[in-house]
């Protein structure tokens, strides 16, 4: 399957309103951070999974976060009418951690992240 909108918008459906322009900008950001050897069977999932974390702090900007960077805590409750969005506290000592703990996107590439980062064990 190619790494492109019509790819991530299967995957992610809750995001059909936004322009495959802007998707596969933010596609593009994911595979400069995603290595395909690395990654291997969870590649594309890994990029479109990243992708959708980055669109998602980015609409959340749009709602309103003027932190400029997106908040780095997690979405606790979201609403519609009269848009609200609120954010838990930190429960981590990493900010990398709590960066992708943002959005539930971030929660499943983090967790990716931690199977791709136990991949070679040296034993002497």
């Amino acid at each position: 399957m190619a790494i492109d909108a019509a790819t991530f918008k299967v995957r992610f459906p809750e995001f059909d309103s936004v322009p495959d322009a802007r998707v596969d900008l933010f596609i593009a950001d994911a595979l400069l951070k995603v290595g395909e050897v690395p990654w291997g069977d969870l590649y594309e999932k890994g990029v479109l999974t990243l992708a959708a974390h980055y669109l998602q702090l980015s609409l959340n900007r749009q709602l309103g976060d003027t932190t400029g960077g997106g908040s780095v805590n997690q979405v606790t409750s979201r609403s519609i009418g009269d848009v609200s969005v609120s954010f838990g506290a930190s429960s981590s000592d990493s900010g990398t951690e709590d960066y992708y703990r943002s959005t539930q996107y971030g929660q499943e590439y983090w967790a990716m992240m931690q199977c791709v980062g136990q991949g070679m064990v040296a034993i002497a």
